[in-house]
C-alpha cells in the first residue's frame, strides 16, 4: 500500500537532496519552482525573467538546454545572476542530448533528464506497426545502451556535487517501455526506477523523481505506484509534483491544484511546479499557496477503519445505484451525469474566463438561507431546488439534505415517511465520533431505499472523511452514492477545495457536488464545472492540453493557443493538444482527438489522434488548417 493508512496520512519523510544552498526533502518545507520561457541563448532576457521569478518567491528556476550552445549560455546566465546578487539555484532541462547535459552540469546546480529521450531518440517515433513487447534480450540491450549514455553525466554530477531529477513524462516514454507496458503508469514507474538503479549502482543519491502527465488521474496513480515500489525497496527519494500541459488561466490553476493537491493530501511531494500557458511569474502564487498549506504538519484525523486494504493504485470506483427523485429531475450515481448543486446566491465573475458563456446551469439550487422556502429559488431559471435544513415540502424540491448526529430522532423519524416524499433524502453526517458514524451508515443502509438515498459528511478534513464513508459502504456491500457537500468556510479556499476534490474524483468516491457558499475568486459555477472537466467527470467544453512553453517552443504559444480556443471552444467533448515542440507533444497528446505541434520554427504538424496527417504547415495557416481538419473528420458543429 502506498500509504500505511489512507485514513491517517502523514507526510512522507524522504532523504535530503541539496540543490546548491536549497534543501529539498527531509524536514524542509515544500519548495516552489518554475521554468523560464525565453530562448536560453538570449542571456539578457533569461536573466531578467529568472530575477522576476525569484522576486515572486520561486525557489528553483529551470532553464531548457536543448543544445550544447544553450548549455554554454547557462554559464553566462549563472555569472550574471550572481553579479546581480541572485543566488536562486538553476536546473538545466535536458532532452535528447547527453552532450548538452555534460556541459550544463558544469554551470548549474541541478540537471533534469527525461529517461524517455535522454539517449537521443524520441520516445514514440516509428513503431514499425507493432505493439508487441520487445523480446527480453532486446529490452536488456536497450537498458545497457541507456546506462552507457547516462554514466558519463552521472559521474560528472557526483564529481561536481550537482543534483539530478529523473523526470518521467507520460507523453515521452521510451519505445522499450511503450512496447512492454503500453501507455501505462507501469511504464512510467519502470522508467524512473531503471534510471534510479543506474544512480544507486554508482552510489549517487542526490536524486529527485517526478512522474508527470497532463491527465490528472494518470498523474496521481503514477506517483502512487512509484511510492509503492519505493516502499517495497525501502527507499525514500524526494518527489517533484506537477501536472504537465495543464493549460492557462484559472482552468490551468485548478487542474494543477487537483493533481498536486491530491498527492499533497496524502503527504507525498517535496517540491512542486504549477505549469501554466501563461507568463511563468503567474505560476508562483498558486504554487506557494499549495506549498504553505501542506508544509504544515498533517492533522491527526482520529479516524480509523479495520479494512482499508483496497487497491488504490488503479481506477476502481465503488458501484452505486442510480438515485433520483420520483420526478426524475435530479439523478446521481449509477452512471448518471455528475450533478452540481449551487447556492442561489452564487454569482459568476465577469471576464474571468472565456468558458463562462459555455458553462451549464447548475442541476439544482440551495436557497440563499438554510431552511428558506423553495419559491425564493425559482428566480434561478426554474431549476429544481434542493432544501437544506428545512421541513418545507413543495413540488419544486428534488432533494432534502438532513443533518444528522445520531440515529434516534435525527434519522429514525424519517424511516416511516420515506415512501410519502418525492425527493431524494440526503443524510448529511455531522458527528465526528467514529462509532456514531459507523452506526449511522449501517442504519441508513438497512432502512432506506438505495435508489432514493444519498450520504454526505461534514469535516474539516474532507478527503479522510469521505474515504471513511466509502470504505464503510464497501464493507456493507452498499451502493449508496456520496455527495461532496462543501460548506461556506470550505468555499473560501478554492485551491484547498480543488485539492480535496482532485483526490476524491480520481478515486471515484463521490458522485455529486454541492457548494453551499460562493467559491472565492472563481465563482461557484466556473469552479464546479472546471474541476469536473479537469477530472474527466463531466465534460461540457473542448478540453485543451496546452504546454507552458519554454526556450524550445517553436511558435508564439500564448497567442496561438488563444486563437485555437477562440475557433474551437464551442465544440463540446473534443480534446485538442497545443504543443510547442515534439519533446512531449506526440506522447502527451496520446488521448487527444487533434493535435497542433511545433515541428520547426514557424512550422506546425497537425495530428488526428496519434497520427500525423499534415506536416510542416506554415504557422500563419495552421489554425485554419486545424479547423478544416476537424470539419473533414466530421467533428465540427457551427457555433
Amino acid at each position: 500500500m502506498y500509504l500505511p493508512n489512507r485514513l491517517r496520512p502523514r507526510r512522507l519523510i524522504t532523504r535530503e537532496v541539496r540543490v546548491g544552498e536549497l534543501g529539498i526533502g527531509a524536514q524542509h518545507p515544500i519548495r516552489v519552482q518554475s521554468m523560464t520561457t525565453t530562448p536560453t541563448q538570449d542571456v539578457t532576457a533569461t536573466v531578467a525573467q529568472t530575477l522576476r521569478l525569484a522576486q515572486a518567491g520561486c525557489e528553483l528556476v529551470r532553464i531548457t538546454a536543448p543544445t550544447v550552445a544553450d548549455a554554454q549560455a547557462l554559464g553566462e546566465i549563472r555569472r550574471e545572476l550572481k553579479r546581480q546578487g541572485c543566488r536562486v539555484p538553476l536546473c538545466a532541462d535536458i532532452h535528447f542530448s547527453p552532450h548538452a547535459a555534460l556541459e550544463a552540469a558544469r554551470h548549474v546546480e541541478k540537471i533534469r533528464i527525461n529517461p524517455g529521450n535522454f539517449s537521443g531518440r524520441p520516445g514514440r517515433e516509428e513503431r514499425a506497426g507493432t505493439e508487441a513487447a520487445f523480446e527480453e534480450r532486446e529490452f536488456e540491450k536497450g537498458r545497457q545502451e541507456a546506462r552507457e549514455a547516462f554514466l558519463p553525466l552521472l559521474r560528472l554530477l557526483k564529481q561536481e556535487g550537482r543534483a539530478l531529477r529523473i523526470g518521467v513524462n507520460h507523453g515521452s516514454l521510451s519505445q522499450r517501455m511503450v512496447y512492454r507496458h503500453g501507455d501505462t503508469t507501469a511504464g512510467m514507474v519502470e522508467s524512473a526506477l531503471e534510471y534510479l538503479d543506474f544512480c544507486r549502482e554508482e552510489n549517487f543519491h542526490d536524486v529527485i523523481l517526478s512522474m508527470k502527465a497532463s491527465n490528472v488521474r494518470v498523474m496521481i496513480f503514477a506517483y502512487r505506484e512509484l511510492v509503492e515500489q519505493l516502499r517495497e525497496r525501502e527507499l525514500t527519494y524526494p518527489l517533484h509534483l506537477g501536472v504537465t500541459e495543464a493549460g492557462g488561466g484559472i482552468e490551468g490553476i485548478l487542474k494543477s491544484a487537483q493533481g498536486i493537491g491530491a498527492l499533497l493530501e496524502d503527504g507525498l511531494g517535496d517540491t512542486i511546479r504549477v505549469s501554466l500557458t501563461d507568463p511563468p511569474e503567474m505560476e508562483i502564487a498558486p504554487a506557494r499557496a499549495l506549498a504553505e498549506r501542506y508544509s504544515r504538519p498533517l492533522p491527526d484525523s482520529r479516524l480509523d477503519f479495520p479494512e482499508c486494504g483496497h487497491d488504490w493504485l488503479s481506477w476502481s470506483p465503488r458501484p452505486t445505484h442510480l438515485t433520483g427523485d420520483r420526478g426524475g429531475r435530479f439523478r446521481t450515481g449509477g452512471g448518471a451525469v455528475f450533478p452540481v448543486t449551487l447556492s442561489e446566491a452564487a454569482q459568476d465573475v465577469p471576464g474571468l474566463s472565456p468558458l463562462l458563456s459555455q458553462l451549464p446551469d447548475a442541476d439544482s439550487y440551495l436557497p440563499r438561507t438554510p431552511g428558506e422556502a423553495a419559491p425564493a429559488c425559482r428566480r434561478a431559471g426554474g431549476r429544481p431546488v434542493t432544501l437544506y435544513r428545512s421541513d418545507v415540502v413543495e413540488s419544486n424540491v428534488v432533494r432534502r439534505i438532513i443533518p444528522v448526529e445520531v440515529i434516534q430522532d435525527d434519522v429514525s423519524s424519517w424511516a416511516p415517511v420515506v415512501q410519502d416524499v418525492d425527493e431524494i433524502l440526503q443524510f448529511h453526517i455531522t458527528t465526528r465520533q467514529l462509532p456514531q458514524i459507523h452506526s449511522l451508515v449501517r442504519y441508513i443502509h438497512e432502512h432506506f431505499p438505495a435508489g432514493r438515498t444519498v450520504l454526505s459528511i461534514e469535516s474539516e478534513f474532507p478527503v479522510t472523511a469521505y474515504r471513511l464513508l466509502d470504505l464503510a459502504l464497501r464493507k456493507l456491500g452498499s451502493r449508496l452514492p456520496l455527495d461532496f457537500f462543501a460548506g461556506r468556510d470550505q468555499c473560501k479556499d478554492p485551491l484547498a477545495l480543488a485539492a480535496s476534490l482532485g483526490s476524491l474524483l480520481a478515486d471515484g468516491l463521490i458522485h455529486s457536488l454541492t457548494l453551499e457558499g460562493d467559491v472565492a475568486m472563481t465563482g461557484s459555477r466556473l469552479f464546479a464545472f472546471t474541476v469536473l472537466q479537469g477530472a474527466g467527470a463531466r465534460l461540457f467544453a473542448t478540453e485543451y492540453v496546452s504546454c507552458p512553453g519554454c526556450g524550445r517552443t517553436l511558435f508564439e504559444l500564448d497567442g496561438t493557443t488563444a486563437r485555437i480556443q477562440e475557433a474551437t471552444r464551442h465544440l463540446t467533448g473534443l480534446k485538442i493538444a497545443v504543443m510547442g515542440c515534439i519533446v512531449n507533444g506526440p506522447g502527451e497528446m496520446a488521448d487527444a482527438d487533434f493535435g497542433y505541434v511545433g515541428s520547426a520554427p514557424g512550422r506546425i504538424d497537425l495530428y488526428v489522434g496519434r497520427d500525423v496527417v499534415q506536416k510542416n504547415v506554415p504557422q500563419e495557416e495552421a489554425v485554419d488548417q486545424l479547423v478544416a481538419l476537424i470539419r473533414e473528420q466530421g467533428r465540427w458543429v457551427e457555433p
